[in-house]
């Protein structure tokens, strides 16, 4: 299924795969989980109260730990199965259907926009990280592994 707007590369390569993904890659990407969050928070300091987004959520495993940190969490992904793991996973999030280069978000909404081994798997990176950008909010942050 296609999502408006969004960078096909990423979301074709990842449909339809997210058990798989779950019990394999999620467990070598989660490794880079507190660093990002912390690196997140050494720019802004403590995450609770502030609101976090991520993009490519997955199974929700970030999402899930900036919510511990007490953070409002946003996560959206091009996938409606990674998002009902990432549902699953993270019960409080605010979770949205859709990804780069078009974020179904307003500009400068969040305090900080995260993106967990995704830039790497779109098209043009370039314009992903753009669109983060926009819809971080002037003195936010944002964090990016790949």
């Amino acid at each position: 299924m296609a999502t408006a707007g969004t960078d096909q590369k990423g979301a074709d390569a990842w449909s339809g795969v997210g058990p798989s993904y779950a019990q394999s890659f999620a467990h070598l990407c989660a490794g880079a989980i507190a660093p990002l969050l912390e690196a997140t928070a050494g720019i802004l300091g403590p995450l609770s109260g502030r609101r976090v987004a991520g993009v490519g959520c997955g199974n929700g495993n970030l999402s899930a730990a900036a919510i511990e940190l007490a953070a409002d969490v946003t996560g959206v992904d091009p996938d409606a199965g990674m998002l009902s793991m990432a549902r699953a996973a993270a019960p409080q999030a605010d979770l949205l259907l859709g990804g780069p280069p078009d974020l179904p978000l307003p500009s400068s909404d969040v305090d900080a926009f995260l993106a967990n081994f995704v830039v790497n798997h779109v098209g043009d990176p370039r314009a992903a990280v753009v669109e983060l950008i926009r819809v971080c909010r002037p003195q936010g942050a944002v964090g990016v592994t790949i």
